[in-house]
C-alpha cells in the first residue's frame, strides 16, 4: 500500500510540474525542473540555500520534454553565468534562492 501512495504521489508531482512548464522556454523549463529536482528529499543539500541534484542530461531533457542537446546547451548558458555548476552526473546548485529569481518572472 505504501509503494503504491508513493508512485501516486510521484505521478501528480510529474503531472503537476509538467504541466506547469507547458509554453515556457527551454531555460525556465530547466530551471524549473531542477529547483523541483532540489527540494525533494533525495537531493543532497550541502548547505540551506545549495543542493546538487543527481540527474543526467537526457534524463533532464526527459524531464522537461527537451532534447538532450538543447539541455546541454542551456546548462553552458546557466554555468557561464555562475547559477550552477556541472560535474559529471549532476548539477551543483551553489545558491537556490538565486536561480530561482530566473523563473520568477515566467510565473
Amino acid at each position: 500500500m505504501a509503494l503504491l501512495t508513493c508512485a501516486l504521489d510521484r505521478g501528480a508531482h510529474h503531472v503537476e510540474m509538467t504541466s506547469n512548464l507547458i509554453g515556457t522556454t527551454a531555460r525556465h523549463r530547466i530551471v524549473a525542473s531542477l529547483d523541483f529536482l532540489a527540494n525533494r528529499p533525495s537531493s543532497s543539500h550541502t548547505e540551506k540555500s545549495s543542493a546538487r541534484v543527481r540527474v543526467t542530461h537526457e534524463q533532464l531533457g526527459r524531464i522537461c520534454g527537451l532534447t538532450r542537446q538543447t539541455v546541454t546547451s542551456e546548462l553552458a548558458r546557466l554555468e557561464e553565468e555562475g547559477l550552477l555548476r556541472l560535474e559529471p552526473g549532476s548539477v551543483i546548485l551553489p545558491d537556490k534562492l538565486t536561480l530561482r529569481q530566473v523563473i520568477e518572472p515566467a510565473r
